[in-house]
């Protein structure tokens, strides 16, 4: 089970070396090694975005979001923290390794180490896909469902209740299909058609 959180806050400059010691203290509130996990730095450059993967030491001199540094990715222990900036607000993105109850206590542990102080929340839980597609799909209002644990498809209101009203029409008379089955169905053979497989 992961957990899609994307949080807004309050825009900040951080201390020097902030960076640094949020990523020790990650580690150890993982149980896991620096090197075990990385961070990329994301640059514009004109019209390029430059990723850079950082080293500790790197992160020592990071103190804003938005300005040279476009954006901060964290990928430690299937867990991933990515930090951009907004003219009104920093946004962080969490993809949580657990469920709800985890990811709560580990967004209020970054959340302190980073001093950073929240204005929004919406939180999403989803679930793992395997090579032959997601054993289930939780709907909402906009829904995103995980792909591969790196792309996102993303439904919109309008579509999602387009798509529901031709799984009303196509399944009338048919025993056993769920919302949730034929959108399974829907999405894994969009998926399949643009990675080029045959059903």
């Amino acid at each position: 089970m992961s957990t899609e959180v994307t949080l807004q806050y309050e825009n900040k400059v951080f201390h020097k070396g902030q960076f640094k010691q949020f990523v020790l203290k990650l580690c150890r509130f993982l149980n896991i090694l620096p090197s075990d996990g990385y961070a990329f730095l994301r640059q514009k450059d004109q019209d390029f975005e430059i990723s850079t993967k950082v080293t500790l030491d790197e992160l020592e001199n990071i103190c804003e979001i938005g300005t040279t540094v476009s954006r901060l990715d964290f990928h430690y222990n299937y867990n991933i923290i990515k930090l951009s900036s907004c003219p009104n607000a920093l946004t962080v993105l969490y993809v949580i390794d657990g469920d709800r109850k985890y990811s709560e206590k580990f967004i209020f542990f970054v959340e302190n180490i980073l001093e950073i102080t929240r204005l929004t929340e919406e939180i999403i839980e989803l679930t793992r896909w395997s090579s032959s597609g997601c054993s289930r799909i939780f709907t909402v209002e906009e829904s995103e469902v995980v792909i591969n644990k790196q792309q996102f498809l993303k439904i919109d209101k309008p579509v999602f209740k387009l798509m529901k009203q031709v799984y009303e029409k196509e399944t009338e008379n048919t025993v056993g299909w769920t919302l949730e089955k034929y959108l399974h169905q829907v999405i894994q053979a969009h998926c399949q058609e643009i990675m080029g497989y045959d059903q």
